[in-house]
């Protein structure tokens, strides 16, 4: 039994920690958060339809479209008062008689039943999520949580050779990537990581 624990304090230790002298012990600290978007907006194409009487085809103006579009929006509560034009336009949106907006909703339901909307010349684009800047709160939290499952680490495989840890001798920050969210995403979800590693002093108990 004795030999098995001392193998899986041994896998510990060359997996999560680095003794790299005999008087220190540096492990890798972890955290994450889950951030979800706390709005939607949806992207808007409207094209006004030239007249083709070979194709038995109306002339629809942008004007009509949009009178069309409100008709449906006020169905779900919304009305033409809440689109946003877009300009300049996305590559999506761009061409000759088109307007781009945006429509901010409250959920994927409503969402939904925009997608739903059969309007000629309406084309409904991407759904992008609203995350409120929190970076700095983002940032704090995660460090902190970092520097305790550093710490955790550094006890654990301390005491298991009967030492313990004593004053912090380095920290490096190895999160590469910004913890940073601002504006719009496509994603519905994002993790947010964080890693740092933390050198500790070794000492006899």
């Amino acid at each position: 039994m004795n030999n098995i624990f001392s193998q899986i304090i041994l896998f510990l230790f060359t997996t999560i920690c680095i003794a790299q002298t005999d008087n220190s012990i540096t492990v890798t600290g972890k955290s994450s958060k889950l951030r979800k978007g706390e709005s939607i907006r949806m992207s808007l194409y409207i094209t006004g339809i030239e007249k083709d009487e070979y194709r038995n085809i109306s002339e629809l103006t942008i004007e009509d479209i949009l009178i069309e579009l409100e008709k449906s929006l006020k169905v779900i509560g919304y009305s033409n008062l809440d689109l946003k034009y877009i300009f300049p336009p996305k590559p999506q949106g761009r061409g000759p008689n088109t307007k781009s907006y945006y429509l901010e909703l409250r959920n994927e339901e409503e969402a939904k039943k925009v997608y739903d909307f059969s309007i000629k010349g309406l084309r409904v684009g991407e759904i992008e999520y609203y995350y409120p800047d929190e970076s700095k709160i983002d940032q704090d939290e995660l460090y902190e949580e970092a520097v305790k499952d550093a710490r955790e680490k550094a006890v654990f495989l301390a005491e298991s050779v009967d030492k313990k840890i004593g004053e912090v001798i380095s920290i490096i920050d190895k999160t590469h990537i910004s913890i940073s969210i601002t504006s719009y995403s496509n994603f519905r979800e994002i993790t947010l990581k964080y890693s740092l590693i933390i050198e500790y002093e070794l000492l006899d108990l």
